[in-house]
């Protein structure tokens, strides 16, 4: 059943961040950036969660459990969003 419920939940949200996510950087950037900008974007993200269970694994070396790591983790996405309304 657990299977059920998270394939349920990966279809919806990831599923949903997929198919929308070219049509908002279209309506963003423009339809004639829209694949450099897009591309951009991925690979920025793919570079840095290579480095994020480098990180983690040598967080948790360094102190002894997982505490800090997921702290980060946690916190970075509220101190993004939070430093996006200061400007």
């Amino acid at each position: 059943m657990t299977i059920y419920c998270g394939s349920a939940a990966f279809g919806l949200f990831y599923g949903g961040f997929a198919t929308l996510f070219p049509a908002l950087v279209g309506d963003l950037f423009g339809r004639a950036y829209a694949g450099a900008v897009g591309g951009a974007i991925f690979g920025a993200a793919d570079f840095l969660s290579s480095w994020g269970p480098a990180i983690t694994g040598y967080l948790r070396d360094v102190h002894g459990n997982f505490d800090l790591a997921f702290f980060l983790a946690l916190s970075y996405p509220e101190s993004v969003h939070f430093c996006s309304h200061c400007y």
